[in-house]
């Protein structure tokens, strides 16, 4: 009787540690976030052309990001009926980012360390678990600037937590998701009459 609660023990015990490393993994998985505002007074059906403002040089971005950044919004815009122009485009495009360190404090309930653990009738008891995790939060904000009234028509905002290490594809895969949740709001909807 003792060795089956033991084996059952063991079992449940086991099965906490993989429901804890499958939570953790979703609740790691990069998602991403995306808004948008516009002027609600612009006829958008105006602007066919676009190009992109020079980027300035003090900034976290680095030219390989800023490439992949113009290529996913290519990728957006061309299917929309937008052309990319060298010469009077109807729309100037500003591309920003931000990178800001976070902190995440997860609480795991009782703690299962073999210094501090109890047994009762009840279960397991032991102290409360805490894990403090440092990650960086990436945020890129992609500007429409009607190029003739030189006054912004359309923001786009994304924002997402970003690897500690990044690896070529995973940047890539990040900037394609945030700029197709981002531009899947422009054009915006036309205006209620």
């Amino acid at each position: 009787m003792y060795k089956l609660g033991v084996v059952q023990m063991k079992k449940i015990l086991f099965l906490a540690i993989i429901l804890i490393f499958a939570l953790y993994g979703i609740q790691c998985a990069p998602a991403i976030k995306a808004g948008y505002d516009f002027d609600t007074e612009e006829d958008f059906t105006r602007f066919n052309t676009y190009s992109y403002l020079t980027h300035p040089e003090n900034t976290q971005m680095s030219e390989l990001v800023l490439r992949r950044v113009k290529q996913a919004i290519d990728r957006e815009l061309t299917p929309k009926g937008l052309t990319m122009v060298s010469e009077n485009p109807d729309i100037q495009i500003a591309i920003h980012t931000n990178v800001r360190s976070k902190v995440q404090l997860s609480t795991w309930g009782y703690s299962y360390s073999p210094y501090v653990v109890y047994w009762s009738s009840y279960g397991y008891f032991g102290t409360y678990g805490l894990e403090v995790r440092e990650y960086q939060k990436g945020t890129l904000i992609v500007d429409f600037i009607d190029a003739q009234e030189k006054q912004m028509i359309w923001r786009g905002v994304a924002e997402g937590s970003l690897p500690d290490i990044p690896r070529s594809e995973q940047i890539e895969k990040i900037v394609n998701k945030a700029v197709k949740k981002m531009m899947k709001n422009y054009p915006p909807p036309p205006r209620k009459k």
